[in-house]
């Protein structure tokens, strides 16, 4: 491009002389020693234009020699990023399609030309944990942390997720423990944390985060429920009765009023209380959950409930 303007203005510059010199060519005298050359000025000036053209062809030719071996490292590092990030593309497309291992072979192939690195190291040891690689994806994970500690809490929600994956619940919960004290309204951290109790049934630790679930919004309104009545239902489950204060009213007691009309959770209660022999204080439990919902279980259970007054009773069971 810049040859073509030289070329022009060259042209134009020419143009302009052979105008200019149509009536008054002039003359141009070089003079060295005893030595006079004369020659027409438009001639003259032609010369100095060619010599002009000639040199800035040489310089510019020169200064692109000099230049090449840069330009060529350039181009090189642009054609390998290219292929890293076609690689990366790749690899996350295998991943997708289940092909764990040729997923790990493409993210880690040039992770040295690579502009996501993290990325394709936490790519590869979700890779390496399909194929129950562990030790693989351990390593990959530490890499990750290795070359990008400023991410340090990504990579390990990612570790975390893939021990609780893996099975590895008294790892996961360790690590979840030590990041939710670091970031306490983590939705992440917490989301793990609520399927880390769920899958291992401590409903103890999971009722105490209950309360973080709902305020951060860490799960969706009916996930929260449902957990919240896991942990109900445990405990009920759980609950030893007592001559002087049964365990079952107790833990029901505790009960949110909203709990309370759960039907699965009335159908619960009044089990227990069928178990310990409280018959009055079940039929009371099972006659107003179905008031406000009918259920074919609690229907069932009323009929193992007995009060003073049975023909009452039957008369309410032949109504529904």
């Amino acid at each position: 491009m810049r040859m073509l303007i030289v070329i022009i203005l060259a042209l134009a510059a020419a143009t302009t002389i052979g105008l200019v010199s149509i009536d008054d060519p002039g003359l141009m005298v070089l003079s060295y020693g005893k030595h006079n050359v004369e020659l027409p000025l438009v001639l003259a000036l032609l010369f100095i234009a060619i010599a002009f053209a000639v040199l800035y062809l040489l310089f510019n030719f020169l200064f692109g020699v000099l230049r090449a071996p840069k330009k060529a490292k350039k181009w090189n590092e642009q054609r390998h990023n290219k292929n890293a990030q076609n690689d990366t593309l790749r690899g996350y497309a295998r991943l997708i399609e289940g092909d764990w291992a040729q997923g790990e072979k493409d993210l880690v192939k040039r992770l040295g030309h690579c502009k996501t690195p993290m990325l394709n190291y936490l790519g590869a040891a979700y890779a390496a944990q399909q194929q129950q690689n562990y030790s693989q994806r351990d390593a990959y994970l530490a890499q990750a942390e290795k070359i990008d500690p400023a991410n340090r809490m990504a990579i390990d929600i990612t570790r975390a997720r893939l021990l609780t994956q893996s099975g590895d619940f008294e790892a996961a919960r360790s690590l979840l423990d030590t990041m939710h004290q670091h970031a306490p309204a983590n939705k992440t951290i917490l989301r793990l944390m609520a399927d880390v109790f769920q899958q291992t049934q401590d409903w103890e630790a999971a009722s105490a985060i209950l309360p973080k679930l709902e305020k951060y919004k860490a799960l969706p309104a009916e996930q929260v429920l449902a957990l919240d009545m896991s942990v109900r239902s445990a405990q009920l489950s759980k609950a030893v009765p007592d001559a002087d204060n049964p365990a079952t009213a107790t833990q029901y007691r505790k009960l949110p009023g909203r709990r309370k009309k759960d039907a699965h959770m009335a159908a619960m209660y009044a089990r227990k209380l069928i178990e310990e022999g409280d018959l009055v204080t079940a039929e009371g439990v099972v006659r107003k959950a179905i008031s406000a919902q009918w259920s074919s279980e609690l229907a069932l259970l009323y009929g193992q409930t007995r009060i003073q007054n049975l023909r009452r009773q039957i008369s309410l069971a032949e109504g529904w």
